[in-house]
């Protein structure tokens, strides 16, 4: 309960979002230090907690605790004291010195000499020592120029992205993991146990991993005799698998299979319970399946209208039908409810409105069909069929347009929509057949999208082209 006030009152107080998040993360940005320097830092929200001094600040967040060192670089703006209870903001980037270092404060709610109250600023955090930050990853980036870190591996883990819980407390890292990280100590990472890695900055908001180094014991061996006859085995991977033994459920039934120093990983750096994974093997001389190649095999997530024009067709004799769209429609494939039944109808480039540019899921349409060369009935054309159709009436001026940003209101149709903007304001905006829905083509209750319009001659925006967010 603490957190979620803290985290509300943090909102009302800056309106930012402040998911808290350790080490450069996607939502990185540039900090000047006072000397001048630019670092890639990361915002952190949190309570200033028991054992902060001029120079640490102890930070709890929901991610856990965070020790941050203050030193003569930070700009500490207005904050003077502070306080253990009071909510702070501040840009913090991780030093090469393998601690977390405060770039800038940005807000701390109280900011009064108080019961507890630490003094802060230059004078007292000249006393810590200021580290340069992790190295930023350029032509020549080898092993020796990277930072190098201790901690164990959360389990919210991925192939791509490792949650690296530092030794002593002092936070959680998010380290991207690629192709040409070294894994030749350790083909595999487990999570919840011990690892080394040497990390880099990437520049693209991420700290990545040049080399991981398997603390746990548990050896893999050389691959040396492995038949050269394989098999490819998809499976999920199952409980007790460690970083040189992988454990298998298969549709065949459980399988053991040894890791070797051979293995290729580079398409799976993770190893964890639940996992989807495909496994090429072959025999090895101890009676053991040795895996050859282990391939991440987690659904991906797909873009909304990725698929495109796959399996549209031209000159197709159409069908017709009429039902209701539901609310679980996309941008690939509309999903209409016929006497009692789904159909799962995909819209591509070629799929127009007669009477308006796109689909409002709960409302009536009529639309005609084809069957695919994807196996798919394809809407070649659709048409809204309870009345909230656009006139086409008004002139607009496509000279003077303007961009609005927001989230689809309950109260939109397929002739109008009500658009809730950032500021908490609400705009009507005209949709017309000539309206762009290429980039949104359902317009679902809290979906948000831009819309780019021009001024009609009936006084309302009217959309030119719909972009989905």
């Amino acid at each position: 309960m603490k957190k979620r006030i803290v985290t509300a009152l943090i909102a009302a107080v800056c309106a930012v979002s402040l998911a808290v998040t350790a080490a450069p993360s996607v939502t990185a940005d540039a900090a000047t230090l006072l000397d001048g320097s630019t670092v890639q830092s990361v915002p952190v929200a949190g309570i200033v907690a028991a054992g902060t001094t001029a120079q640490m600040l102890v930070l709890d967040t929901e991610a856990g605790l965070f020790h941050i060192v203050m030193d003569k670089n930070c700009n500490f703006g207005k904050t003077k004291y502070l306080t253990p209870g009071e909510i702070v903001v501040l840009d913090i980037y991780a030093g090469a010195d393998q601690q977390f270092h405060a770039a800038a404060f940005q807000l701390n709610s109280i900011n009064t000499n108080g019961a507890g109250s630490v003094a802060v600023g230059t004078a007292a955090a000249a006393q810590a020592k200021p580290a340069t930050p992790a190295p930023t990853k350029g032509a020549n980036v080898t092993v020796a120029n990277t930072v190098t870190a201790r901690g164990s591996v959360d389990a919210n883990s991925t192939s791509d992205l490792v949650y690296f819980s530092l030794d002593n407390n002092a936070g959680t890292m998010q380290i991207k993991m690629d192709a040409t990280t070294d894994m030749s100590n350790g083909k595999v990472i487990i999570p919840g146990y011990k690892y080394q890695i040497e990390f880099y900055n990437g520049g693209d908001g991420y700290n990545h991993a040049a080399k991981v180094i398997d603390l746990s014991g548990n050896n893999v061996g050389t691959g040396y005799g492995v038949s050269s006859t394989t098999y490819n085995v998809p499976g999920t991977v199952r409980r007790g698998t460690i970083q040189n033994t992988l454990y298998l459920s298969t549709s065949s039934g459980n399988m053991t299979i040894k890791i070797d120093a051979t293995t290729d990983t580079t398409a799976c750096h993770v190893l964890k319970e639940g996992q989807k994974v495909t496994v090429v093997c072959a025999s090895g001389p101890d009676g053991f399946l040795h895996a050859i190649s282990i391939k991440d095999g987690t659904a991906k997530p797909v873009a909304e209208g990725s698929m495109g024009d796959k399996g549209m067709l031209t000159g197709q004799v159409t069908q017709h039908v009429f039902g209701t769209f539901s609310n679980k429609s996309t941008d690939d494939v509309a999903i209409m409810s016929v006497n009692g039944q789904d159909m799962k109808l995909r819209l591509d480039s070629g799929s127009k409105g007669s009477n308006v540019p796109a689909i409002d899921p709960g409302w009536s349409y009529s639309a005609e069909i084809y069957y695919g060369a994807d196996s798919y009935y394809h809407i070649q054309s659709f048409r809204e069929e309870a009345g909230n159709y656009s006139s086409g009436k008004a002139t607009v001026n496509t000279g003077y347009t303007q961009s609005f940003t927001g989230e689809i209101q309950p109260e939109t149709r397929a002739n109008k929509m009500y658009l809730k903007q950032s500021d908490g304001s609400v705009v009507q905006i005209k949709l017309d057949v000539a309206t762009d829905s290429t980039g949104c083509r359902i317009l679902r209750d809290g979906r948000k999208l831009t819309a780019n319009c021009g001024l009609g001659s009936d006084g309302y925006w009217h959309a030119l082209s719909l972009k989905a967010k």
